[in-house]
């Protein structure tokens, strides 16, 4: 019956990302059994709050989009090159790390745990990825050290067309890191237990958006190219 009460509300409501039951957070707060934390009645104390990756996934793009705009499109292209290589780095190396993690996983961990070592290689390629992409928002630094020393003419200015320009590009940087995550943990099983797989839900938002996800149409040799040409752009921009 409890199993049955977990996988009820996920599939009414189309879920993807669930949280701990309203009821036990009420009761931890000291309130009825049929009120949540966030002020609003739960009808029933076995419900579960979930949000769909889709939702997140969107609502991190503006969020990098908003970015981008007051940052200015120079600033994001590095970004943008950052990302790319980042994923070109994780698409090397991912074999490699992936047979360390099997070798060196004892027999009666991975019994215990059989997705602990999917995890393990999803928090890797995040860790690469996201390090990378922390870099490539720092190095703007680069970027105005060169610019003091070109004429006033030419350096970057802050404009409405600059800033427009950074909405979009911070746009497609958010796009490029939040899709990667997505699809490092959707090619190993979802291994989270607070993440449920959009699979099982067909017809949600979720499951038709993973068919979009950026590292679907970058395989060799197109990320190889556009590492290329997106360092190309930055020596430009910075020269």
């Amino acid at each position: 019956m409890r199993a049955a009460e977990r996988r009820r509300p996920a599939g009414a409501h189309g879920g993807i990302l669930s949280g701990a039951p309203a009821a036990r957070r009420s009761r931890a707060c000291g309130r009825g059994p049929g009120r949540t934390g966030a002020g609003r009645f739960n009808r029933k104390p076995g419900k579960r709050h979930v949000i769909e990756l889709s939702a997140v996934f969107w609502f991190a793009i503006i969020g990098f989009g908003i970015i981008g705009l007051m940052r200015g499109w120079v600033r994001e292209i590095q970004v943008t090159a950052a990302a790319i290589l980042a994923m070109f780095i994780i698409e090397q190396i991912s074999p490699w790390v992936w047979q360390v993690l099997v070798e060196r996983t004892p027999p009666e961990m991975l019994a215990a745990d059989p997705l602990g070592t999917l995890r393990r290689l999803v928090m890797f390629k995040a860790a690469i990825l996201l390090i990378v992409v922390f870099f490539g928002y720092q190095g703007p630094v680069l970027i105005d050290t060169a610019a003091r020393h070109r004429t006033k003419a030419n350096r970057p200015r802050e404009t409405i067309q600059e800033g427009l320009l950074g909405l979009l590009v911070g746009l497609l940087n958010g796009y490029l890191i939040i899709g990667a995550l997505w699809w490092y943990a959707h090619v190993s099983q979802y291994p989270f237990p607070w993440i449920v797989s959009p699979l099982n839900f067909p017809d949600s938002p979720s499951a038709q958006l993973i068919a979009w996800l950026p590292l679907r149409f970058l395989a060799s040799p197109w990320l190889e190219i556009l590492v290329v040409v997106f360092f190309l752009i930055v020596i430009v921009v910075i020269i």
